[in-house]
């Protein structure tokens, strides 16, 4: 559903050169939910914007949807859905205006849609509000009507820019589950998002980007195995100081809080030993969790070893 070969845009002036995107690509299927992380200026929202047409590669180029961004770039726009994180919605407008508005602009079926537009704003919490201005409307809530506008024409190419900004935790949770019953159609989802936890629940594939360039691409459960952190073990302890395992060397680094201790080890399996010598030691055990590392961990180790290149 996403191919690109060698897509690149630079940015010129008199006196500047911003490589934005150098060379990417990127190969996304049907029914693919996948994450574009990276820091701030990493070439995210760039890549979204080469894809989605609205820049024209410097070099380069990509198929979406079936067709060529460069050859046919309005039979992309009209296969795509994208919601930016800054929503062009007009804030004069109704939400059920809105919508009725670019559904019309896609050419959806007028006799069905008010029917969907008015699900679509049930699921989302929005129904009793359809008839005020969206000027009136929170961050959040105009954000749930672009995700809305976004899927009016049923694209088979969806783009997220970071889309859960702004929303409640309940709001969260229903556009995460949204998201996986829209991928369930065989559509090709590209979520770009600095919210990892969320992004951690859904995706099938993780695309790293940094400095314009592509430095991971792989699965969640493939980067678990290839890039350890260290695990962490957290207790709750009465009688410890750190002097007690200072003179093992499995255990990297203690952080305490109170009588709230995290302990970073080299694996799990040194789990008992710890265990045996703070009791050997007199420490009394209250509670133990052992913390399984996140994409969160890895993704902050992977940037902080491509800084040091």
């Amino acid at each position: 559903m996403i191919k690109s070969k060698d897509l690149s845009k630079i940015f010129e002036t008199k006196d500047t050169r911003l490589v934005a995107v150098d060379n990417i690509n990127l190969d996304i299927g049907p029914g693919k939910i996948v994450g574009l992380l990276g820091p701030n200026g990493a070439g995210k929202t760039t890549s979204i914007r080469l894809l989605s047409t609205v820049y024209r590669p410097t070099s380069g180029g990509a198929i979406v949807a079936g067709f060529d961004i460069i050859k046919d770039p309005l039979s992309v726009r009209s296969s795509i859905g994208i919601s930016t994180e800054t929503p062009t919605i007009y804030p004069r407008l109704t939400a059920m205006r809105n919508l009725q508005y670019f559904a019309d602009l896609y050419d959806v079926d007028r006799n069905s849609r008010d029917e969907m537009i008015e699900e679509l704003l049930m699921k989302f919490d929005l129904y009793d509000v359809k008839d005020k201005p969206v000027s009136s409307y929170s961050k959040g809530m105009t954000q749930k009507v672009s995700i809305i506008k976004a899927v009016l024409h049923d694209p088979s190419v969806l783009m997220l820019d970071e889309p859960w900004s702004g929303l409640s935790p309940e709001a969260t949770r229903d556009l995460r589950e949204f998201i996986v019953q829209l991928a369930n159609k065989d559509r090709s989802i590209l979520i770009s998002t600095h919210n990892l936890v969320q992004a951690e629940m859904i995706v099938d594939q993780l695309i790293i980007i940094n400095r314009g360039r592509v430095i991971i691409d792989s699965t969640p459960d493939k980067l678990r195995k290839q890039y350890s952190v260290n695990p962490i073990i957290k207790m709750r302890l009465d009688n410890f100081n750190d002097d007690i395992v200072s003179n093992l060397d499995f255990v990297r680094d203690v952080k305490t809080v109170n009588n709230h201790h995290t302990f970073f080890i080299d694996s799990f399996e040194q789990t008992p030993d710890l265990v045996k010598h703070l009791v050997s030691e007199k420490a009394r055990i209250h509670t133990i969790e052992e913390v399984i590392p996140s994409l969160e961990d890895i993704y902050l180790q992977l940037l902080d070893k491509e800084e040091l290149r």
